[in-house]
């Protein structure tokens, strides 16, 4: 199953150079950014964008624009990267409008984005790094099955660390 990933109510797909105010919009919210890496100016999101649009052609795990189904808007991202954008490990992660919060879209989402990852890409692990005070991703975390395994210093500050493997490894 490649992309576009299809949930119930969500549509997963790879970002384009258009999605860049969409995006922006999102992740240009101080709310949203409380607990990651804040986008202040469009220009970092433009730079995050570009990331995103390039691992994407090139095949590599990447982020892509979560499309709420019905409305047809671009809501967040949802996806894996590298951590601390050098890995070698991979991460899940997924950012959502303040206006889609308690849907359960993060959940959705995050759910196909872990399948994808351990099914289709193959990858032998996701992890997910979540500061602790940051109690409404650890819901999501340990709602799709991912188990705490530990903590990591990442961006100048400690994470719990999440872990998920495909079906046959655990």
């Amino acid at each position: 199953m490649g992309l576009p990933l299809v949930t119930e109510r969500l549509e997963l797909r790879a970002f384009e150079p258009s999605d860049l105010e969409a995006l922006h919009a999102v992740n240009g919210d101080p709310e949203v950014t409380r607990y990651m890496k804040a986008y202040p100016t469009i220009e970092d999101t433009r730079r995050t964008l570009d990331v995103h649009v390039r691992e994407a052609r090139a095949g590599n795990p990447a982020f892509w624009a979560v499309i709420e189904r019905a409305s047809g808007d671009l809501i967040g991202d949802a996806g894996v990267g590298l951590i601390d954008g050098i890995g070698p490990e991979y991460e899940l992660g997924y950012a959502l409008g303040t206006r889609w919060w308690g849907r359960g879209y993060a959940t959705e989402a995050a759910l196909a984005v872990r399948d994808h990852a351990l099914g289709e890409v193959a990858l032998p692990q996701v992890l997910a790094l979540v500061l602790p005070s940051n109690a409404a991703s650890i819901h999501v975390l340990e709602k799709i099955g991912m188990e705490r395994v530990g903590t990591r210093w990442s961006n100048d500050a400690e994470h719990l660390l999440y872990c998920a493997r495909p079906a046959t490894a655990r």
